[in-house]
């Protein structure tokens, strides 16, 4: 059910933007959970971040198209999580990051470096979530992988 509601809910998003995607009858779907790290992106290497707001800033996800990293940080302690969803143009495949360490742990990552395409176009945003329950979408950004 999760599954459905999150790809509902990235597809609804999509179709409002000017990104084309093909339809792919066998797009496949990647789901990871985000690594703790300490630090942050080189913000130098970043392309624009996608924020969410619930009950003020709540989080975002910033892409590093240098090893297709997806960077999440949850920026309020409410017990809530924040994930990044994305999907890419040119085979359809979704990208899922979920953030589950809250805002303590600061910035977290997830690569899809072996699954995303060099090339694409890749449209993506931030979210906040409560168990399966979806609360606020963020910016739907679109850039080159």
């Amino acid at each position: 059910m999760r599954k459905a509601v999150r790809s509902l809910f990235v597809a609804a998003v999509a179709i409002g933007t000017t990104v084309a995607f093909q339809g792919v009858a066998s797009a496949a779907s990647y789901t990871y959970r985000a690594t703790n790290v300490s630090g942050g992106p080189d913000w130098g290497q970043l392309k624009a971040c996608s924020n969410v707001n619930y009950n003020g800033e709540a989080g975002r996800a910033c892409f590093q198209p240098n090893g297709d990293k997806f960077w999440v940080q949850d920026l309020k302690d409410d017990g809530h999580h924040v994930e990044m969803n994305a999907q890419v143009n040119i085979n359809g495949n979704w990208y899922h990051c979920l953030d589950y360490h809250g805002a303590a742990a600061g910035w977290t990552y997830c690569s899809f470096a072996s699954v995303v395409p060099e090339n694409a176009r890749i449209a993506y945003n931030s979210s906040v979530w409560e168990g399966s329950k979806l609360l606020s979408t963020g910016t739907l950004l679109a850039t080159d992988t």
